[in-house]
């Protein structure tokens, strides 16, 4: 959750300085009108995203969950189902590790005489 907040934070901060560049090279004749109208666009998605992912978190904050819960844990490593008390693993069904499809089918025999 505070990943979001960040990450769309980072995002609006940089839609807003190139905004601000646009602008002024717009009133000095360098840049035209259609492109300060895009980059004040994009400024205002990036502002709407980050009011969206601030509301978001706060929403969560005040439910009184925890919010690593509630942002569904690290994405990265499988999560712990709480309700069942084991663990979750990616939707392939796998855990680890996927093999690479130029590896080549596994052996099973023994070492080679």
């Amino acid at each position: 959750m505070k990943n979001s907040v960040h990450d769309a934070e980072i995002a609006l901060a940089e839609a807003r300085s190139t905004y601000e560049r646009s602008r002024d090279l717009t009133v000095k004749g360098l840049i035209s009108q259609q492109d300060d109208l895009e980059s004040e666009t994009r400024f205002k998605r990036a502002q709407a995203v980050y009011d969206a992912a601030v509301e978001k978190y706060k929403i969560v904050e005040e439910s009184g969950v925890p919010i690593a819960l509630a942002a569904g844990g690290n994405d990265s490593a499988p999560e712990r189902d709480l309700a069942h008390g084991r663990r979750r693993h990616p939707p392939s069904g796998r855990a680890g590790r996927q093999r690479s499809p130029r590896a080549g089918p596994r052996s099973t025999a023994g070492p080679r005489s």
